[in-house]
């Protein structure tokens, strides 16, 4: 299976909910930058991973929705997994989450069993915030804790450049740390109304802000400067995703994207398309 990668265009944080969770709005956009998960019959279960930077315990991902689905239908047998990262860890680009619902998803196809979207995403939901949006990935716009879900129409994306500036940065730490920032659930965005607006991605930056900016711009200016970056060397939107640390760059044109991308040699870059909204089983 493909494990796609995902942006945040744009994040709003609200207070945290009864259960430690904090709700939250964004659009979610899958990319074209993927890890690659197989999964295969085995006597016993057993996990590889091409990183040390992932553990192959249980506190992998893809160790607990094994689990988690073989709770649930007891006919699944033993399996490896075996993962090849290409979505840097702590990059905000939901790396472990999509792992997650590509393993869920490759159990059920391996195993042929006969699931409804609305148990796969209670199972998910155990598991953590955006995995249910990896189901069907595309344009969705996020509420909740991330996994009220509704496909969204979005302005036309061409090209997107993603910047990593080898930053490691814990959703733990940022949240943790965010705690002064929060809005109250009342607050209002405007990220549900982009299919009313007209306008192209270079009005956007105005409507869509990412609430951990602040805060990671501030701790890592490093960081805060590739946004500026970005912009300068002409794109249209550019925003931190997610907690962090990937910077983005939407572009309309090729020939400006890779003039941004060989001014930026110093970093490490991917160019990346957005994919389309698919069917549940699409992979």
């Amino acid at each position: 299976l493909k494990s796609y990668a995902k942006i945040n265009i744009g994040l709003k944080i609200f207070n945290k909910r009864f259960d430690g969770r904090h709700n939250l709005e964004t659009i979610f956009q899958e990319i074209s930058l993927f890890d690659e998960i197989k999964i295969s019959p085995s006597d016993n279960f057993t996990l590889k991973v091409n990183t040390s930077d992932i553990p192959k315990n249980e506190d992998n991902i893809c160790y607990k929705a094994f689990y988690e689905m073989k709770k649930k239908f007891p006919q699944i047998s033993p399996v490896s997994i075996d993962l090849l990262k290409k979505i840097p860890v702590g990059s905000g680009l939901g790396g472990g989450s999509s792992n997650c619902a590509s393993t869920m998803v490759g159990l059920i196809k391996l195993f042929k069993l006969d699931v409804n979207l609305n148990l796969l995403k209670d199972i998910a939901s155990n598991l953590g915030s955006d995995i249910s949006f990896f189901f069907h990935g595309g344009s969705q716009l996020g509420k909740g804790f991330g996994g009220d879900l509704k496909k969204i129409s979005i302005p036309k994306i061409d090209y997107i450049l993603l910047v990593f500036p080898d930053i490691n940065i814990s959703t733990s730490w940022a949240f943790k740390n965010l705690k002064n920032s929060l809005y109250d659930e009342s607050s209002k965005s405007k990220f549900s109304d982009i299919h009313r607006l007209k306008f192209k991605w270079k009005s956007m930056q105005k409507f869509f802000e990412n609430d951990f900016e602040s805060l990671v711009f501030r701790t890592y200016p490093k960081i805060g400067n590739l946004k500026k970056t970005l912009l300068q060397y002409g794109a249209t939107y550019a925003s931190l995703s997610g907690s962090g640390s990937t910077v983005f760059g939407i572009f309309d044109d090729f020939e400006t994207v890779s003039y941004a991308e060989k001014q930026m040699t110093q970093m490490k870059t991917h160019l990346v398309k957005p994919i389309n909204y698919k069917k549940i089983f699409e992979y």
